[in-house]
């Protein structure tokens, strides 16, 4: 009897022993995974941020012509034609951000890219933005952007 009591606190103590053992090998392995997660994320980022940025430039957006009118400006904006580039109109927006004369905000708006299909070498675009603050005569500058499509 003395043997089989011996025997069931030896089971309790490397049963406890594992458990121990297991919660402390699952907190370390989960804490290294997410640390694992946290710089894959923030290198897929940064990756995503440097092809946007090359995407841009590769596609020479710029602002070709401005119209004022009283509640609105109307931009002419225009691309280089990158002929199949079906993706472009499907993931990205132009974004215009609108500043008056003193460098304040005053309105912002997205447009999606034509899908045109073109042998030219430029492809234009009209964008109206309507004026959230202030007047649309005090409008001075527009900085335009590609911005990722919200995904729904």
């Amino acid at each position: 009897m003395k043997n089989l009591m011996e025997l069931y606190k030896g089971f309790l103590w490397g049963v406890g022993f594992s458990l121990a053992a297991g919660l402390i090998f699952s907190v370390l392995v989960s804490r290294f995974a997410a640390s694992i997660e946290y710089g894959y994320k923030n290198r897929l980022q940064e990756l995503s941020s440097k092809q946007l940025t090359l995407l841009a430039d590769s596609l020479g957006l710029e602002i070709v012509k401005t119209s004022i009118e009283s509640k609105k400006i109307i931009f002419a904006t225009k691309h280089i034609n990158l002929n199949d580039s079906s993706f472009i109109h499907t993931t990205y927006n132009i974004s215009l951000s609108l500043f008056n004369k003193s460098g304040e905000f005053i309105s912002k708006c997205e447009s999606e890219f034509p899908d045109e299909k073109s042998t030219e070498k430029d492809i234009y675009t009209v964008i109206e933005c309507p004026i959230i603050f202030g007047e649309a005569n005090e409008f001075d500058h527009a900085k335009i952007a590609i911005t990722r499509q919200q995904r729904t």
